[in-house]
């Protein structure tokens, strides 16, 4: 009988709440054998993942220890947490984009990164333009393959409460039924189904050098998402 070759994994941002949820549900999959995780401080985890803990400013210290065939990246912070517009883009653009380089340097074929609806090198808001920008330097190191998730609101049960984040949940339910047509991309998405989809989208062959899921586009690929 032949051997089914597994893919192996590396993931950043796996103590964030899409990175939670990215973690079971690769633990869940047949599909992966080696799993690391990039971590700040151990993490509550299963003994089949291995993880390489480090300060997201040293990890060129353990870039040998990030080889994987996929990378993960579910990186960021909000400018409350960062405190301001320079540590905030320290950490979402310059972290994300220095763990990708390095995956990309250690032979990971396939990168996938959580960004955001409206992500634009040229958008009005610093948020979107810094997202945008970090799209577009992720695509230059020249990644065989290249997945970004582009979610509106993400909804699930974060560590710290954010009240900003509420506030915007109750709103967006309010409006919700208006947000059809080309408006469907700012639906607010839970943070498993983000994470299903990266992992469906992962496992599946595609043909596309990049490609650029939202609302409609991540909701199907979490509905095929296979153990």
């Amino acid at each position: 009988m032949e051997k089914i070759t597994k893919l192996s994994a590396v993931i950043s941002g796996g103590s964030g709440l899409v990175g939670r949820e990215l973690l079971q549900c690769l633990s869940a999959q047949s599909s992966w054998g080696s799993i690391i995780v990039l971590t700040r401080r151990l993490l509550d985890l299963p003994d089949r993942f291995t993880q390489v803990v480090t300060e997201l400013e040293r990890m060129e210290n353990v870039a040998s220890k990030l080889k994987a065939d996929v990378a993960f990246c579910c990186l960021g912070t909000t400018m409350k947490q960062a405190g301001s517009r320079a540590e905030f883009e320290r950490i979402d653009y310059g972290y994300a984009l220095q763990f990708s380089r390095i995956c990309h340097e250690q032979g990971a074929s396939h990168f996938l990164l959580v960004s955001a609806v409206g992500a634009d090198p040229h958008a009005p808001f610093f948020y979107n333009r810094t997202k945008g920008r970090l799209e577009h330097d992720v695509a230059e190191l020249g990644w065989q393959r290249l997945t970004f998730m582009k979610p509106s609101l993400l909804l699930g049960q974060r560590q710290k409460h954010r009240f900003g984040e509420s506030m915007a949940a109750r709103f967006t339910g309010l409006v919700d039924p208006l947000l059809r047509g080309q408006l469907a991309m700012y639906h607010p998405i839970k943070a498993v189904q983000v994470a299903q989809a990266m992992a469906q989208r992962a496992v599946e062959p595609s043909s596309l050098q990049r490609e650029s899921l939202l609302y409609s586009q991540i909701i199907h690929a979490a509905k095929r998402f296979t153990l």
